[in-house]
């Protein structure tokens, strides 16, 4: 029925299946009921570890095309542009998603510039309790990238 522009991201660092069905379930956020051209790779993540360095592992990815697919059936109830729209979805998707990613890196920056004015004022008075807005700065002080996993082809 229709091809969509974007290409849809699924990944997992538990296993391929769990990615798949991530690239599955991004899929659907965009109205699509298929993907093809998919493809599978590896990457590899970080974390500190609990005293002992760096701990590392394999992230499951793949990615694909979303479509709309459709079979005639003379007792159907859907018509051929009910299926259509998978790239205006996707669009407006799309421009949602860049906004809350925006947001949150504006939260990133705001908490960061507070944990710097924090330790200013701090630092004269009660040095040790830098650690602890840099401690809060660490917590609190991190952005998302929701839009990732759906990009234009």
């Amino acid at each position: 029925m229709e091809r969509s522009d974007w290409v849809v991201h699924g990944s997992s660092r538990h296993s391929p299946e769990q990615a798949k069905k991530d690239l599955v379930d991004s899929a659907e956020q965009i109205g699509a009921n298929g993907i093809v051209d998919v493809e599978y790779y590896k990457t590899t993540g970080s974390e500190s570890g609990t005293g002992s360095g760096t701990h590392h592992f394999t992230i499951h990815n793949f990615r694909g095309r979303a479509v709309m697919l459709g079979k005639r059936n003379s007792r159907g109830k859907y018509q051929a542009d009910d299926l259509k729209g998978v790239n205006e979805r996707a669009e407006v998707l799309k421009a949602q998603l860049v906004k809350k990613t925006e947001a949150s890196e504006l939260k990133q920056y705001a908490v960061w510039f507070a944990v710097m004015v924090a330790s200013w004022f701090a630092w004269g008075e009660v040095p040790f309790l830098i650690i602890g807005f840099v401690i809060l700065g660490l917590i609190f002080g991190h952005s998302a990238n929701y839009d990732a996993w759906l990009e234009k082809a």
